[in-house]
């Protein structure tokens, strides 16, 4: 049987990864040194970008966890933006930090500033084309994870057993 060769991630994939990243890191990273993102800027941000037509779980989520504990959302949010800004600039786990990404940047979508809307829908399609892309197989960590993580984790190249194999 010959041996099947996958085809290379395209240069311009790893770009909007590092992209991406860098992005999210830098955002994350100036709300961690500074600290204005805080409780009361969660509570003024929800409420100001409030959709009532959004999904009954949505609101449910911002209604017994968000507001609820604005203080510990704003600490996930502003170490969540600079760990998956982290991992997707290096490609460490880019797969699994993006789909985090992802949702993450949904809630930003329905309820961060309406006015970055647009900015909201392309970091998370690029965020969501970083993970069904592997992007983190080139010019990225994910290639030395290979054996130490399941496959659907880093899309190694190794021989799949199946999904969560």
């Amino acid at each position: 049987m010959a041996k099947q060769v996958r085809p290379k991630l395209p240069l311009g994939m790893v770009l909007i990864r590092v992209v991406t990243g860098a992005i999210l890191l830098a955002h994350g990273w100036g709300w961690l040194k500074t600290g204005e993102f805080d409780g009361a800027t969660v509570l003024g941000v929800v409420e100001a970008g409030r959709d009532p037509a959004a999904w009954g779980i949505a609101n449910w989520w911002t209604e017994h966890v968000v507001l609820a504990n604005a203080d510990a959302s704003a600490f996930l949010w502003r170490w969540a933006a600079f760990l998956i800004g982290v991992a997707m600039t290096i490609g460490a786990l880019a797969r699994p930090a993006a789909l985090i990404g992802v949702f993450f940047l949904l809630h930003a979508f329905f309820y961060g500033p309406s006015e970055l809307e647009l900015v909201w829908i392309l970091l998370i399609v690029s965020c969501f084309a970083c993970a069904i892309s592997g992007a983190g197989r080139r010019i990225g960590l994910d290639a030395m994870f290979d054996e130490h993580f399941p496959t659907w984790v880093t899309w190694s190249r190794r021989q799949q057993r199946g999904f969560m194999s």
